[in-house]
């Protein structure tokens, strides 16, 4: 049998000899083989050094917490991160609807105190006019509408923060 030597790195940054290694094929399903590679890519090690750790039961240890997902979990996920990412557009549309009405509100209040102290009749139908077109835009929100959206804002991040650790 051929003997390989491999070293690496140690913490005192001297190189320091492993045992020597005996050369192996292995033959994998594809898939495998591109788990494999894939794991490899990520953490910028070998296959070769991917295989070792797996099979000293070290790979965890090196790449982290590793969760499999069935497909059929993967569909559930992928459907709910779906169905919580357009809540949560809809959530953003609203709190930007808040924002221009708030905006409008703010340029009533300037208008106002714009004509506070006009007093002829072509001033006050200017003021009616530019209020009138502010106005137009305005769809007020209640306060309990903005509770309801804060509730669901808050249900919504809840969901994402329990399939993110269903995910790892």
């Amino acid at each position: 049998m051929n003997e390989v030597e491999n070293s690496a790195v140690v913490e005192d940054g001297k190189n320091e000899k492993y045992v020597p290694l005996i050369p192996v094929t292995v033959r994998l399903a594809p898939e495998i083989y591109d788990v494999i590679s894939g794991i490899a890519d990520r953490n910028d090690i070998s296959k070769a050094e991917a295989v070792r750790l797996a099979v000293d039961n070290r790979l965890l240890d090196y790449v982290g917490k590793v969760q499999y997902v069935y497909p059929e979990q993967g569909k559930e996920i992928r459907l709910l991160l779906g169905t919580l990412a357009t809540e949560m557009q809809k959530i953003r549309m609203e709190i930007n609807r808040i924002g221009v009405n708030y905006n409008q509100e703010m340029k009533l209040k300037n208008i106002e105190k714009k004509y506070r102290n006009t007093k002829g009749i072509d001033s006050l139908m200017q003021k009616v006019k530019d209020e009138e077109k502010v106005k137009n835009g305005i769809d007020v929100v209640s306060e309990e509408g903005l509770n309801e959206l804060l509730d669901r804002c808050d249900e919504i991040t809840k969901r994402f923060g329990d399939v993110k650790c269903l995910l790892g």
